[in-house]
């Protein structure tokens, strides 16, 4: 009729009326819409960072929800999420989340909460399924170029980081030549050839002359 508005607002359209099939439908996309989806977020928070046991972050889904009239309603926070850290063991490569990251998250099945906090198996700690509360940060995406990285070019390894590399090792074998545009210092020696930097001697066969070779 003229003038009369024809909008369907929410998950159904004019022709879901009209049959049973099209209201089952579109009760079936408003079930579907109410589950939670692996979406993108950003971090707010981080919680549990470097030698410790992996932690958790705050993050906010940076989808928006809709309401039925096609309006953008933020999502709140969700809080407590695991995150994902390269780990076997006791051996990691640790590289914590920051606030500001943009990155992923997948939405479990059941409730993880009591497998949670108890880092064990452990039944559902309620009913609910799909929940965006049963988050797992997993990947960070979108974010800006690096200052501080390693980088596998494909010819070779470069390291970059502002601050100090650190090794802190039993021992430490190189196998190729070293080429440094520093000083290097050796707290205790440097032997080179089997020979002491710090105590080696020079034969003298005649003064004033050249001393020989070190021993």
């Amino acid at each position: 009729m003229a003038g009369q508005d024809t909008t369907f607002p929410g998950f159904q359209t004019r022709q879901d009326g009209g049959s049973d099939y099209g209201s089952i439908e579109a009760v079936g996309r408003r079930l579907l819409a109410m589950m939670g989806a692996d979406t993108p977020v950003r971090v707010v928070a981080v919680n549990g960072t470097g030698l410790n046991p992996v932690g958790f972050v705050d993050v906010q889904p940076l989808v928006h929800m809709q309401d039925a009239l096609g309006q953008a309603m933020p999502h709140g926070v969700i809080r407590n999420v695991p995150y994902v850290r390269m780990q076997g063991g006791t051996s990691a490569v640790i590289c914590d989340p920051c606030v500001g990251d943009i990155g992923a998250i997948i939405i479990c099945g059941r409730d993880i909460s009591a497998a949670k906090a108890s880092r064990a198996p452990a039944a559902p700690g309620s009913f609910r399924i799909h929940d965006m509360a049963d988050a797992i940060y997993v990947a960070p995406i979108l974010n800006a170029a690096p200052s501080e990285y390693v980088w596998l070019t494909g010819n070779g390894i470069r390291l970059k980081t502002a601050g100090t590399f650190e090794v802190d090792a039993a021992s430490m074998k190189v196998s190729c030549d070293i080429t440094s545009s520093g000083t290097i210092t050796g707290q205790a020696d440097v032997v080179a050839a089997g020979i002491s930097g710090k105590s080696h001697t020079h034969p003298v066969s005649a003064a004033p002359g050249k001393t020989g070779t070190p021993e």
